[in-house]
C-alpha cells in the first residue's frame, strides 16, 4: 500500500496497488484508478492519476507519493508515514463514466480536503 502525501507532508490518503483503489486513513475505499483517471464511487471523474501524483481537473496537485517527480511546486517536509490502515470491503466497482479534456497547465498545490469532501459525496457550503 503507497502512501498519498499533501502539501504539508501528512498522508492524506493510501492507495492500494493490487486493486487500484484510494483508500481513507480508516481504510474505507474512496475512488477507483483506472488508466490515469480517478473515479469516485458514483463512477464520476474526479481527478487525474500520474503515476506519483493525484491533479485536479486544472492541473493543481492535491497527493504525492515520496518519489514524485519534482513539478513547478515545492516538496512538503515529510512527516513520518503512519501504519497503513487495515482494509474494509471494497464496494462493488462502479461504472465509469466519461474522461474530461486534460489540463495541460501544471498548477500549484491546493488543499486536498475539497477533493476528499467530494469523494465522500460531502457538499461544501
Amino acid at each position: 500500500m503507497r502512501a498519498l502525501y499533501d502539501h504539508n507532508g501528512q498522508v492524506g490518503i493510501w492507495l492500494d496497488d493490487d486493486e487500484k483503489w484510494l483508500l481513507d486513513l480508516h481504510g474505507n475505499a474512496l475512488a477507483i484508478v483506472h488508466e490515469g483517471s480517478i473515479y469516485d464511487l458514483r463512477g464520476h471523474h474526479a481527478a487525474w492519476w500520474r503515476g506519483d501524483r493525484i491533479q485536479d481537473h486544472y492541473g493543481n496537485v492535491i497527493f504525492v507519493t515520496r518519489d514524485f517527480q519534482h513539478l513547478q511546486t515545492l516538496s512538503p517536509l515529510w512527516h513520518l508515514r503512519p501504519l497503513p490502515p487495515i482494509e474494509k470491503i471494497k464496494p462493488t466497482r462502479p461504472t465509469l463514466g466519461l474522461r474530461p479534456i486534460e489540463s495541460q497547465t501544471r498548477g500549484r498545490w491546493v488543499d486536498p480536503q475539497s477533493f476528499l469532501n467530494d469523494l465522500r459525496g460531502i457538499r461544501s457550503t
